[in-house]
């Protein structure tokens, strides 16, 4: 009997020895996994930061494009239309005055 009472004991030890180490892998595997898991979180992050930083470079830079062609052409009318008045400015003084005189007398 008391060799009975010492199997069960020893098999207690035993099954409470596998259970803590159940429980310290349990741990140890959370950890691991927070770990892997922050580790991801950043890879994505940093990859995410990088595809942002390219995206504003290539924005910048077409806004840039988009804003000279834009400027170009301003700079085109401008000069049509300095050429334009520069050749009817006469023609177009000559209107106004009898445009205002043709008021004036009605």
């Amino acid at each position: 009997m008391e060799a009975m009472i010492q199997k069960i004991l020893e098999l207690d030890r035993e099954e409470r020895s596998l259970t803590s180490q159940a429980e310290l892998d349990k741990l140890a595997t959370e950890q691991n996994i927070t770990g892997i898991k922050n580790e991801l979180r950043e890879g994505f992050l940093e990859r995410a930061r990088v595809r942002a930083a390219k995206r504003i470079d290539a924005e910048r830079q077409d806004a840039l494009r988009e804003w000279e062609e834009t400027h170009e052409k301003h700079l085109l009318l401008r000069k049509q239309l300095d050429q334009l008045y520069s050749q009817k400015k006469d023609s177009l003084a000559e209107t106004i005055v009898q445009r205002v005189i043709g008021f004036g007398s009605l």
